[in-house]
């Protein structure tokens, strides 16, 4: 009987407790179920639309404005200024006579050798027509005609010396600043002022050697200068034929219309090729 007891109690104690875990008598009734299955879930997503639109190649360089033309004006000779005849910062025309030097020994001298040429010109005549009279020998006739082309030859130097005493314009531009005052002594190392051509302007730049066979003579370029939105153009007119080794890049110079006035030399430019 008590074997009986026992039996039944341990088959009573492993059947509850192979039910009471499918009673859900444990699990919280404030939420939902962990195992619930869930719908899927959402992604947010950027959707870009593409259209055709034309790619410009451009390259935007660095560069520099120059003058067409420019010199710093010095005498040929050293004297003393006699007379400045133009005016900073105004233009000039090619062949005007910007300076004067002194040049009254010069000139004294010129006259002295007119006269002894005068007098060589009448002892040449003379001895000619003895020559032909067989009156002198061949050496007195030249010895005479000798004189007379000495004279003259000294008087082409004299001229010569005589015209760089006026200091002319080499070419049409504009007058910078002086260095100089009337009654200055000057040298021909002494720079007068500087002569400026800027109308066309030269625009010089460089690009990258790796474009060397897309830049050509003849191809238009838009720039801008400092502080100005401005656009100006011009075009390339000479290339430099090599590359250079320590930069890696290909030198050009293009010409630009500078009526304006607004292109000065040494302005900084951005060119867009």
């Amino acid at each position: 009987m008590k074997k009986t007891l026992i039996t039944v109690g341990v088959v009573v104690v492993i059947a509850a407790l192979l039910i009471i875990p499918k009673l859900d008598l444990f699990k919280s009734k404030k939420g939902p179920a962990t195992d619930a299955p869930r719908g899927p879930g959402k992604m947010a997503v950027e959707a870009i639309t593409v259209r055709p639109s034309r790619l410009d190649n451009k390259l935007i360089v660095t560069g520099s404005v120059q003058a067409n033309e420019s010199l710093e004006l010095k005498s040929e000779v050293s004297g003393k200024i006699a007379s400045i005849t133009f005016s900073e910062g105004k233009s000039v025309k090619k062949g005007e006579v910007l300076l004067l030097i002194h040049d009254e020994e010069t000139r004294a001298q010129l006259e002295k050798q007119k006269y002894n040429r005068k007098l060589n010109q009448d002892n040449e005549f003379r001895q000619r027509k003895l020559l032909e009279k067989d009156a002198i020998s061949q050496e007195e006739y030249e010895n005479a005609l000798n004189r007379l082309n000495t004279t003259t030859a000294d008087i082409r130097l004299l001229e010569a010396q005589l015209e760089k005493t006026r200091i002319k314009a080499p070419f049409e531009g504009r007058i910078g600043l002086r260095y100089v005052s009337e009654g200055s002594y000057i040298s021909p190392s002494t720079v007068i002022a500087t002569l400026y051509n800027i109308n066309p302007a030269k625009i010089e730049f460089a690009v990258p050697g790796r474009y060397s066979t897309q830049v050509t003579a003849g191809k238009k370029i838009r720039f801008t200068i400092e502080n100005d939105t401005t656009f100006f153009e011009g075009e390339v007119y000479a290339i430099e034929p090599r590359i250079d080794l320590e930069t890696r890049t290909l030198r050009l110079r293009a010409i630009a219309d500078n009526t304006s006035g607004r292109l000065l030399p040494g302005q900084f430019v951005k060119i867009d090729l």
